[in-house]
């Protein structure tokens, strides 16, 4: 038996809720424990993880909060948050843990390894649609919540069939995964709002312990800007321009390197470079893509594209087939694609309306 699963059984949580057993472990962190397991009322496979005895109050606030935004996906529409089963704690509080539903398809990093370089613009396009698209609902979902680890081993692409046209429940077959580096800014903004949240804001900018792939300049530049918006987005731009291209936009061998070219400036020329790459592919769509990659890369968080307007633009650009005539309707279009309609209207987008 996996050593791991044996200390379970010795403090009495090897069968959760009478029903929820944990059976083969995923991953582990410093106090945290994930395993995949089954519901021995149903037989279904779930996905368990644990705290066991935080060493920090902010370890603590992380995994409470996980589970507070698990729950705000519950609402009928969000599709993107695996759906929680069970939470509970034991051990007067010192062991916490969550169940949901095992999340199945594959990874957007194996579907990256086993099938991007083999698939055209259209469908390369479409898995970037259907990934803005649910992290964009999942963030108003969360309460505003950046979910700040959203590199490929955290998305999950599903097999289904997407009724794009629905405009209110849609379901992406898209799950976003690991919620445990998640942060809402708007959520501390009350009085009654959880204690976690209080104890996540004073502490965010103070450590850095998610993956740096996503990571976006301001951690390293002025650490306490993480609590503003667009932290995903930078996320976003990187995906965008690995789905489209192949390649990463940024190629640094470790940590230290980054930070370098963040306080040198050299992201900035990369990032341009990496623009005018975009801006030749062979699609008519190349010009707003490119302008869409670099506006999600910005060094500076203000500037950067929100989220929920890359999804109105994925929509404008797939499903309307919107093509700027010149660089005048590019510029026009991107000061507000959410109440911009061109001079011909559009077909599916009578009255720009998205959620």
């Amino acid at each position: 038996m996996n050593h791991k699963l044996e200390i379970l059984r010795k403090l009495d949580l090897h069968l959760l809720a009478d029903r929820y057993e944990p059976t083969q472990e995923v991953s582990s962190g410093k106090s945290s424990w994930a395993f995949y397991g089954v519901d021995r009322e149903t037989n279904e496979a779930v996905f368990i993880k644990f705290l066991l005895f935080p060493r920090t109050e902010m370890e603590k606030a992380r995994f409470e909060n996980e589970i507070f935004i698990l729950k705000q996906g519950l609402s009928p529409g969000m599709s993107s948050f695996s759906k929680i089963l069970h939470d509970g704690s034991a051990e007067h509080g010192n062991v916490l843990y969550f169940i949901t539903k095992k999340a199945d398809g594959l990874t957007l990093a194996d579907w990256m390894d086993r099938f991007l370089m083999c698939s055209d613009i259209t469908k390369r396009l479409e898995v970037f649609h259907r990934i803005s698209s649910s992290v964009s609902r999942s963030y108003v979902a969360s309460i505003m919540a950046q979910h700040r680890d959203l590199h490929p081993g955290n998305i999950i692409l599903q097999e289904g069939e997407i009724d794009w046209r629905a405009r209110r429940s849609k379901d992406f077959f898209v799950k976003i995964i690991d919620w445990g580096q998640a942060y809402s800014a708007f959520l501390p903004m009350y009085d009654d709002s959880p204690d976690f949240s209080f104890i996540l804001h004073k502490n965010i900018g103070r450590e850095f312990t998610a993956s740096f792939y996503s990571a976006p300049p301001e951690v390293f530049l002025k650490p306490l800007e993480q609590h503003l918006e667009n932290y995903d987005s930078w996320a976003l731009g990187l995906l965008l321009y690995k789905i489209l291209t192949h390649k990463d936009a940024f190629v640094f061998e470790g940590i230290g390197d980054y930070v370098s070219a963040v306080i040198n400036g050299q992201i900035e020329g990369i990032a341009r470079a990496c623009k005018a790459i975009v801006a030749q592919l062979e699609t008519p769509h190349a010009a707003l893509l490119s302008e869409v990659f670099y506006r999600l890369i910005k060094v500076n968080p203000h500037e950067r594209m929100n989220v929920q307007i890359v999804e109105r633009v994925m929509w404008d650009l797939r499903i309307e087939n919107f093509v700027p005539r010149d660089h005048h309707e590019l510029h026009s279009y991107l000061l507000n694609p959410s109440h911009y309609e061109p001079a011909e209207g559009w077909r599916f987008s009578s009255k720009p309306e998205y959620d």
